[in-house]
């Protein structure tokens, strides 16, 4: 089987993709390890207005939501809203199916219940070896792309490098009444991260949290906290985890292959969401892979400049926030918020309109400019 581009993973940003290159002339085949699409995600489907915009119909809005109640390690809350909606939960499995319906609507093809073992690049792409239960077989690209998430063995032994900074996020669907985001950046839930608690339909909600270690226990501890307080009831779907890239791939280009979303390590420091700025480098590679494909650009280091022009600026300022917050002690945490609550900085996050729930850097840098935070970061 040959084709113009091969896309590994039929999650959002592969599909979109995929779609976005047929709609431009090019065969696509999408392979997926899946068997189906359209299940439970371990991801909350928080997102900002223009990642939105980007996905269109695609993504079925299941809540519109205002602001979040942010709780410092002692308890004390802390309230960030505006008048309109400043961020978005979509329904993620629907997501995944939605936007491979398209692509394949729009021309792309499919094969799921499949794994690429490995990539051999040749004189005229790469040769792709896939395995499924009716066994091995071979597909020809000129271009293939990694959009297969994050822990993809493909990209080392490509000579990519691996993603240097990682967490994993465990969350579980939960019965609960709770009508606004919660979000509890305390190290008793886990250290130098945060755990959160966000509507989801009528009665039910999302409990999670980041951890670098033992996240299932730690949600465990953390829903049992939430469920004395008479926040959440019982589980309704059982808690899952899933790893989430923190920094970006060292190398995200190899010859005739190219890595995009989470497997680059596209994701925002401070969250581990990936969607928005996956999108961002799925549609800058829609740009740059016909170029290649037509001979107009030798490399597609290309894409790696672009991509790095759009997005490394805000990684490094979201990456120098998360820094300097996992230094931070919980006492330290709880004088920081002392602080804003005395501080006029809501009150500004509140009416600066170029602050937005897709760009963290920015608030981040108002944060530090603002506050000067350094004068509570000293020893104890």
């Amino acid at each position: 089987m040959n084709f113009d581009a091969l896309v590994i993973g039929a999650g959002p940003i592969g599909s979109y993709l995929a779609s976005q290159l047929v709609s431009k002339g090019y065969s696509v085949l999408v392979i997926e390890k899946r068997s189906s699409l359209g299940g439970p995600v371990c991801c909350t489907g928080l997102i900002g207005r223009e990642c939105l915009e980007m996905l269109g119909p695609s993504a079925t809005v299941i809540r519109e939501l205002n602001g979040a109640r942010i709780f410092s390690p002692s308890g004390k809350a802390l309230d960030v809203s505006r008048p309109t909606p400043q961020a978005y939960l979509i329904d993620r499995g629907a997501l995944d199916l939605n936007l491979a319906l398209q692509a394949q609507q729009d021309g792309a093809s499919y094969i799921f219940g499949s794994q690429v073992l490995g990539l051999e690049i040749n004189n005229d792409g790469a040769r792709a070896r896939v395995w499924n239960k009716g066994g091995a077989f071979e597909i020809e690209a000129r271009v293939v792309i990694i959009a297969s998430g994050f822990g993809s063995k493909l990209t080392s032994r490509l000579g990519l490098g691996r993603v240097g900074d990682f967490a994993i996020g465990a969350q579980a669907l939960v019965e609960s009444e709770v009508g606004e985001v919660e979000v509890y950046p305390s190290d008793r839930i886990s250290p130098g991260l945060f755990g959160w608690l966000v509507p989801e339909r009528a009665g039910r909600a999302l409990v999670g949290l980041l951890a670098k270690r033992e996240p299932l226990r730690r949600l465990s501890a953390f829903m049992d906290e939430l469920e004395m307080k008479g926040k959440i009831g019982s589980p309704v779907i059982k808690p899952m985890s899933r790893g989430l890239s923190l920094k970006p791939l060292p190398r995200t280009y190899s010859g005739p292959i190219i890595v995009v979303g989470d497997a680059a390590g596209q994701n925002k420091p401070t969250t581990g969401g990936g969607l928005f700025f996956g999108l961002l480098g799925a549609q800058i590679a829609s740009e740059v892979v016909p170029s290649y494909l037509e001979g107009k650009i030798a490399s597609l280091s290309v894409y790696e400049k672009r991509w790095h022009e759009r997005l490394s600026g805000e990684i490094r300022k979201a990456r120098a926030g998360r820094f300097v917050y996992e230094k931070m002690s919980d006492r330290q945490r709880d004088r920081l918020f002392y602080i804003i609550n005395r501080s006029n900085f809501i009150d500004q996050l509140e009416h600066d309109e170029s602050l937005s729930f897709d760009w963290h850097g920015r608030v981040i840098l108002k944060l530090l400019f603002s506050l000067a935070p350094w004068s509570f970061i000293r020893k104890e």
